[in-house]
């Protein structure tokens, strides 16, 4: 891993717009693509400005939890934690349900890092495995989470994103990374 400073910290209100622009703009490259172009130059931090603040107050005392990832000082990623949303899961699934870095920062061990935190505060509220939706077609994203220990199991999703497209659901248990 690089030498530089990081630091995980836990996004509170104060953070919204951060987590925003970090969020925005990390997804609108990892989907570059993958998605319909109208769809993603419409995600922006304006328009997700309302959703992350409450996803952020939320964060304070719920099991919704929000981080950002700085490298030196800067914002270089981010991701939000829950408990499962899948009705089909025993309890004690714990959901990762976003994770991006800015382009800069990947390939550097710092999506290993920032998935590692938000296992370990999901561990810590008593998750005893972990569960993530990914896009089929996000090959990339797959091929880390697999090298993290997911693993496919099966259930698949449609969403809309200007066009249809299919979601895998990874889960890994809770083991040390």
């Amino acid at each position: 891993m690089n030498e530089q400073a990081q630091e995980v910290q836990i996004a509170w209100a104060t953070h919204w717009r951060t987590y925003a622009d970090v969020h925005a703009a990390a997804y609108r490259e990892a989907y570059r693509g993958i998605m319909d172009e109208q769809y993603l130059a419409a995600y922006t931090p304006e328009n997700r400005q309302t959703h992350y603040a409450k996803l952020v107050e939320a964060g304070d005392g719920g099991t919704s939890r929000a981080a950002i990832l700085s490298i030196n000082g800067e914002p270089a990623g981010c991701l939000l934690i829950c408990s499962s949303k899948d009705a089909d899961l025993a309890d004690g699934y714990g959901e990762i349900d976003a994770l991006y870095l800015l382009p800069d920062s990947k390939g550097r061990g710092y999506g290993r890092l920032l998935l590692s935190w938000g296992m370990g505060r999901l561990a810590e509220q008593g998750c005893s495995a972990y569960v993530l939706w990914v896009l089929e077609e996000n090959e990339a994203a797959r091929r880390f989470y697999e090298r993290m220990g997911f693993h496919a199991d099966g259930a698949s999703r449609i969403i809309e994103r200007g066009r249809k497209l299919v979601q895998l659901r990874y889960i890994c248990s809770n083991k040390t990374n």
